[in-house]
């Protein structure tokens, strides 16, 4: 009598190992073009000067920045300062920052930022502790598609407030902009630290260390809206003036000559990328934050299956879950470490986490019996013993 020492399928019934192993491979691969391509390292900055007027457009990735440092006003430190900035919105449905001033190691202390139609304005500070106090305003209604809006914002002893088009939309009592505020590094149409391209067109800029009273903001409306070139504020308060209306060339200037050129590079970078950031400091709104988060992990989940799946035909089960999530997470290393040459991407150890979380997750749902039972019926999953047979052919027979 024939007796089977152990009952297996038929060894047509089981995936072969070097076919699941070909799956994982290919699985892998297609999460490394996901996340990777292109890759370019060096890709054209996307400014190109309006034809016919003053002004410069950002594509759909594009930065100006200033040449040198905008110097810190401390000691003109008043509650008086303004800024003022044309321009047109590519979209009125995304999320960007279109102006902010940087410092290496120190904190953002200005950023505009565009809110679908609306617009945020943020301004950080030190106390006399040096705990970094934050403050925003959110004004409606700002952008309206193809149309250019002419945003001023003023700040005195009052309070702030918010000028479109030479008419007052908002005030805050009590919310101040410093001088001190225009300080660091200029960048228009991108963020310093993470990618945060912002579309559209930009024709005028000029920053002041005093408050622009309503009949001066309504005068510069005026003058932009006859003229293709606003007449210069040489006062001794304003910072810097920007018209764009060089046409050619990669050199905006300043036409009061107390601030710093910009320039437009050849090549679009985020200049101040943070490498592996630390999840604290990724700066997203928060329903971006999550939906990042939920895709990260579920992005992982059949790579983490397909890993388990291969790992047990050659480990036992409890080496086979250890290395399967150890080699999701060290994908998503890999991944993260290259997206730092990337200016499209970014780097960050939240995505670490959540892919990582997500290969886990992925695991995790092979363990219900009836799954394993499932499985096991189509051929798709199997002990190291029962691959061996499979590939081989064995059956012990006495």
């Amino acid at each position: 009598m024939v007796i089977l020492r152990q009952m297996i399928p038929s060894p047509k019934r089981f995936w072969s190992t070097t076919k699941l192993r070909v799956i994982c491979l290919s699985m892998w691969l297609a999460i490394l073009m996901a996340t990777l391509w292109p890759f370019d390292p060096l890709p054209s900055n996307e400014v190109n000067w309006l034809p016919g007027t003053n002004g410069v457009h950002f594509g759909r990735h594009g930065i100006v920045t200033s040449a040198g440092a905008f110097r810190r006003e401390a000691a003109r430190d008043t509650q008086s300062s303004s800024v003022e900035i044309l321009l047109r919105a590519g979209t009125e449905t995304e999320v960007h920052t279109f102006l902010g001033f940087y410092a290496p190691g120190d904190l953002l202390p200005f950023e505009l930022r565009q809110y679908g139609d609306g617009l945020l304005i943020f301004r950080r500070s030190r106390d006399g502790q040096n705990r970094v106090n934050s403050a925003e305003i959110d004004v409606e209604h700002v952008f309206h598609h193809g149309q250019f809006t002419m945003i001023a914002i003023t700040s005195g002893a009052r309070g702030t407030e918010v000028y479109l088009n030479g008419e007052l939309a908002q005030t805050a009592p009590g919310y101040h902009i410093f001088p001190s505020n225009f300080s660091g590094q200029l960048l228009l149409g991108a963020a310093p630290i993470n990618y945060d391209a912002w579309s559209g067109d930009v024709r005028e800029l000029a920053f002041y260390s005093r408050e622009l009273s309503a009949a001066q903001v309504r005068q510069h409306f005026s003058e932009a809206s006859r003229t293709v070139t606003q007449i210069a504020d040489t006062s001794e308060n304003t910072l810097a003036e920007y018209l764009f209306n060089e046409g050619a060339g990669t050199i905006v200037h300043d036409r009061i000559s107390s601030g710093p050129n910009l320039e437009i590079a050849k090549h679009f970078q985020v200049p101040y990328k943070w490498f592996l950031a630390p999840p604290w400091k990724e700066i997203t709104p928060l329903w971006i934050y999550v939906d990042d988060i939920v895709r990260n992990v579920v992005g992982f989940v059949p790579l983490g299956m397909l890993l388990y799946l291969y790992l047990l035909r050659v480990h036992g089960k409890r080496r086979a879950i250890l290395e399967a999530i150890v080699l999701g997470g060290l994908t998503s290393l890999g991944i993260e470490i290259l997206q730092w040459f990337i200016p499209q991407r970014d780097s960050g150890i939240t995505d670490i986490i959540t892919n990582t979380s997500g290969t886990g997750l992925g695991v995790l749902l092979l363990q219900p019996r009836p799954i394993r039972v499932m499985l096991e019926t189509l051929g798709v999953m199997s002990t190291p013993r029962d691959a061996a047979s499979c590939e081989h052919g064995d059956v012990d027979a006495a």
